[in-house]
């Protein structure tokens, strides 16, 4: 669980560093539309890279091939000493556990966080604008939409005397176009990402741009359709923006966390100016929506994912019995019986087989796959294999198969 928990971390934070560092020249080349949609590949290398063990196990070879040393015509019994092994396991043991557990009550805070705020958004009353709720907050200074699965248009108690007619109705139109998107549902599921990965600084930095990446998405989707019947929406839209940065405290809006994951807000960015510059400067350009650079970005993005993830397990998955004495060293091994007949004519060879090692540590299934001489040393060979033991499986049975050399000394 914990390697799978450190190669998810690097993972979404090699995404991460992808869209924060380049993300000056990816908005210049793809405009803020495909931007934001180039987000979707922080989910997809989440999810391939947590299902990365399933299919590296599922393409991996699980039956390993072992060559064991010839052995003499003596039975042994071969005890190993582990209590230093089992005493390292057990102190690495303790420390995964305390590194699980901090992380799993980190992320069940976060998703505390994220109930507490959806109920409280829930109780609020509203009045409607058609199918979409619309309220007053004297709480905030600027407009927003909150909630998940009913969002609410929530105004300032300012909002008709701060702003003109047309203002209002590119501020109202702004809003909506984040409800059609979903956009709230969107950010819940980044909100969930963050959850999981909240120790790491990266994702916390992605979040905020990832919101940013969101109204700039938003502005361009308002202007798009309002240039069609006016261009001076472009600088009634720029006034709003302006007036909304001076209305909205700093660092943020009473009661309400700038970073919430139930809402939207069109002054985002916590009345920040160097933001507020950004969208600025983007109302004045037209992008035309790309989509195939950004697939592509994404398709790469999540192959980079697979190929670099995968191996790791499928290594991992093919070399542990080899590794790991624990996992293939066998604590109690008896050398097959020398066959009467064998011994008479003096004769030599092996026996391929295959067995599984269950979870008490026994050998089942064992099955000759080939022996050379033919049925001279089976059954003593199985004999003996049967009374093999090997360090417990923990729910893990492991099919292995072996090549044993059988020779006089």
């Amino acid at each position: 669980m914990i390697d799978l928990l450190l190669g998810y971390t690097i993972a979404t934070s090699v995404g991460c560093l992808f869209l924060l560092v380049l993300h000056k020249p990816l908005l210049r080349f793809l405009g803020p539309k495909t931007l934001y949609s180039l987000w979707l590949i922080m989910p997809l290398i989440a999810i391939l890279t947590l299902l990365s063990p399933l299919i590296a196990s599922m393409t991996a070879n699980s039956v390993l091939l072992l060559n064991i040393e010839q052995m003499p015509n003596i039975t042994t019994i071969i005890e190993f000493t582990t209590q230093n092994q089992t005493a390292l396991a057990d102190s690495l043991t303790e420390v995964e556990s305390v590194i699980l557990m901090s992380w799993f009550t980190g992320t069940v805070i976060m998703s505390v966080l994220l109930i507490i705020e959806a109920i409280a958004l829930s109780c609020q009353q509203s009045a409607r604008l058609g199918s979409l709720k619309v309220r007053r907050n004297k709480q905030i200074k600027t407009p927003g939409v909150f909630g998940l699965f009913a969002p609410t248009i929530q105004l300032p108690a300012c909002f008709y005397s701060s702003y003109s007619a047309i203002e209002r109705r590119l501020i109202l139109t702004h809003e909506i176009m984040h409800w059609r998107r979903g956009d709230t549902r969107i950010n819940l599921l980044a909100w969930l990402l963050l959850g999981t990965q909240w120790f790491n600084p990266l994702m916390w930095l992605s979040y905020r741009r990832f919101r940013a990446d969101q109204e700039l998405a938003c502005d361009a989707d308002v202007l798009n359709g309002a240039s069609k019947t006016t261009s001076t929406n472009v600088s009634a839209y720029a006034e709003a923006l302006l007036k909304t940065t001076i209305n909205q405290p700093f660092p943020r809006d009473r009661g309400l966390i700038s970073l919430s994951p139930c809402s939207t807000h069109y002054g985002y960015q916590q009345g920040s100016f160097t933001m507020m510059k950004e969208r600025l400067t983007h109302l004045k350009h037209r992008h035309t929506t790309r989509r195939y650079p950004a697939v592509i970005c994404s398709l790469f993005a999540c192959s980079l994912a697979i190929l670099w993830h995968i191996p790791a397990h499928s290594q991992k998955n093919e070399t542990e019995a080899k590794v790991d004495n624990k996992s293939i060293t066998p604590i109690v091994r008896i050398a097959p019986s020398y066959p009467k007949k064998a011994v008479e004519d003096n004769i030599e060879g092996y026996v391929d087989l295959s067995f599984t090692i269950s979870n008490d540590g026994s050998t089942t299934d064992i099955s000759v796959v080939d022996s050379e001489p033919a049925g001279i040393f089976d059954e003593a060979v199985i004999a003996a294999l049967e009374r093999w033991r090997y360090p417990p499986q923990n729910d893990k049975p492991m099919t292995i198969r072996i090549q044993m050399q059988i020779g006089q000394e």
